[in-house]
This record gives C-alpha cells, structure tokens and sequence, in this order.
C-alpha cells in the first residue's frame, strides 16, 4: 500500500506552547523590572495583588524571586506560575512594553520546574523540534515509564542506549538525572511538556504515534523507527522483528515506513498476534536497506542484523553449504573445545539459528550433547 503525506519543517515551541501547570523563575534585573512596570500599570501593590487572586506577601515573593516559608522558616525561591506569567505578559504588551513579549521574555528564564519538581537550568527555549526530542518521546513508550505525577525514568539493560537517552535529555538544558543500574530517572518537567506537545499517552499499551510526526522530515522517522526498534525489536534469521503489545502502534510503526520508506515496507510481512502479543517483521529482502537507512543502536541487535547481511551475500555468491552429518560433525568438536549457545554457535558457522538449533536438538536425542548454566548469553551446552 502507498502513503504520501505533505511534509512540514520541523517546529519550534515557545514558553506559551508549554504546558500552563510550569513555574517559571525569571533573572533577576529582568524580574524586578517586569513587576515594576506592572504596578506601574495597576497603581499599587494592592491593586495588583487582587487582579491576581493572590495575597501581598506571595506577590513580593514574585518580585524578590523568594520566599520564607512557614513550614521550616526557611528562605525558598519563588518562581511563578506560567499561567500567570503569560496573563502578566499579555498586559504589558497592551500597554506597549513590547521587551516582555513571550519571544524576549522566553529569553529571560532562568529556570523552570512542575511543582516541587526538580528544575531545569539554563532552559533552552524555544525549544526546536529535534531528533533527540523524537527519540525521547519514542523510549518513553517503549522502555519508558512516564505516567502523569510521577518521577519518568527510562530502562534499559545496554550501557549504549542508557548513555545516548541521556545525552539526548540536554536538549532541553541543565540539570541532574539519577542513574540507578539500567534506568535513568529525569525531571517530571520533561514528560510533562513533551505529553502536552504532542497530545501522546506514554502507557505502553494505548500509547500511538501522533500523526503530526508522520509529516516531519525522513530522519525523523529514521529516528523515530531506529529508537523504537532499540527498545521493542529483535534480530531474527534473516529478518528484523517488530513487537509490542499494543497493536495499535505496530500499525503506526509499519504505516510509517510505508510512508517514508517504501522500498522496506515491500518487504515488510502483516502484523499478526500471539498471546504474547503482535508482532511484523521486514523480510530479508529489506534488511540491508534497513540498516543503511534507519540502523541500530543496540550494539548486539547490530551486530546480528551485520552478521544476517554477510551471511545473505554469501548465500548470493554461492558459498557451498556442508552436508548435514559434517556440520553435526563440527558443532561436536567445537564443543568439545568450548561450551556454547546456540546463537554462538550459529555466529561460529556461519548457519542459520533454526538450522543449528535443530543439529543441537538432534545431537541431544542422540544423548551426545546436553545443557549446562544458563548465561545472559543463554543456554549452554557442551559434549557429554
């Protein structure tokens, strides 16, 4: 099936397209000034206080940029609401103080935060709709945990894809991640914005691809299809793996590539469901083309999808295969050596997996070979 789509430039969020539950700490001079124009507007203290709804004592702590709070006598910063931040905004540009527009003001902030969440620094506002944007967005639907009023974290068992998602998360500026074994939690700040951008749920299992990102540029889609293969993938014999549980997005993930890349959706097979869940996969016909386009960052899945490749050229240029009783032959003496997986095994061959699983499954019917420990490589086996 063919898809064609009008593509748009990638876009770019000002501090109004950000989500108004934020607080917003502004620089110094900067602040004073705002609020000194304002009650220059309004007349007095008093007068401003009241339009806001808010008490003198937390209007003084906006201007001043603290507070002491009753709670432990403590001096606290006070940031501001950014759904009053953007009403204060709005009036001071009708009064002709165009320097606290949104796109002047945006530059001013120092930091921000959800409440009593940790900040973000030096935010970088606007923010520009990037790669790392959409594979943030992608990782917290796959190995991620994003829910509403909690701390999001990404998970991952590869140092590779834990390293990259947290240089990815600088794009939005400063502040401290606490990495704990294979996951890595962040400010709640960042899932907050990024579900309001895109209107997306990041429950695994209603999560879908918003439309919008079906219209940006290839390498977003690359992006967006390389991330979610990371997380939600596999290597197969001759083929790569899609799955989830969540059919839905398996549909957005294979309409995608029929919408940007169609000379892999062809090789592409129907999505079908198991107990386990759904699953497509693109035929061997597409691998190669894959990974010159799209690829992997996955080090192990790469290193498959490299070794399904080579195994398929030799395959082409007519490499001789040996007689079944010779390779049964070899798989003994290799593991009279060493121990091995099947996988190993298959690698050390240069055979298919399902074709070496069957050798080792007749070896063990003929009580030659047997298992050992399991690894986190897998099964091992060796010569009895």
């Amino acid at each position: 099936m063919k898809f064609t789509l009008n593509e748009i430039s990638p876009r770019t969020f000002h501090l109004n397209d950000f989500p108004e539950h934020m607080y917003v700490y502004l620089e110094d001079c900067y602040r004073r000034k705002l609020f000194k124009a304002l009650i220059n507007i309004f007349g007095n203290k008093n007068k401003l206080s009241k339009f806001f709804g808010i008490d003198n004592k937390t209007l003084i702590g906006w201007y001043n940029g603290n507070i002491k709070q009753f709670y432990d006598g403590k001096i606290h910063k006070q940031y501001i609401p950014l759904n009053k931040l953007l009403i204060i905004s709005n009036v001071l540009v009708l009064k002709k103080y165009n320097e606290f527009a949104i796109e002047k003001l945006e530059k001013k902030v120092k930091m921000y935060r959800v409440h009593s969440g940790t900040p973000i620094q030096n935010p970088k506002i606007p923010l520009k709709e990037s790669n790392e944007i959409i594979s943030i967005l992608v990782h917290l639907i796959g190995d991620g945990s994003a829910e509403p009023n909690q701390t999001p974290c990404y998970s991952n068992t590869r140092t590779e894809l834990l390293d990259k998602f947290e240089t990815e998360l600088k794009v939005f500026g400063d502040f401290k991640v606490i990495r704990n074994n294979d996951k890595i939690y962040f400010p709640t700040t960042i899932a907050d914005i990024l579900r309001h951008i895109y209107k997306i749920s990041f429950n695994s299992k209603t999560a879908r691809i918003p439309d919008i990102l079906k219209h940006l540029p290839k390498s977003y889609s690359a992006t967006l299809i390389k991330s979610f293969l990371d997380d939600e993938g596999s290597i197969g014999d001759g083929r790569i793996n899609f799955h989830s549980i969540n059919i839905k997005l398996l549909e957005d993930i294979r309409q995608l590539l029929a919408i940007k890349f169609p000379s892999i959706a062809k090789h592409t097979c129907e999505i079908t469901t198991s107990g386990v869940g759904s699953c497509f996969y693109i035929k061997i016909g597409g691998i190669e083309e894959y990974r010159n386009l799209i690829g992997l960052t996955h080090e192990k899945r790469r290193v498959d999808l490299d070794w399904n490749i080579e195994r398929m050229h030799k395959n082409k240029n007519g490499v001789s295969v040996n007689p079944r009783w010779v390779t049964k032959g070899i798989i003994i003496d290799k593991l009279k050596a060493k121990s091995s997986t099947i996988k190993e095994m298959s690698r050390s061959l240069g055979v298919r997996y399902i074709t070496t699983q069957q050798h080792f499954r007749d070896l063990k019917n003929e009580d030659i070979i047997y298992t050992t420990n399991r690894t986190k490589e897998g099964q091992m086996w060796c010569v009895k």
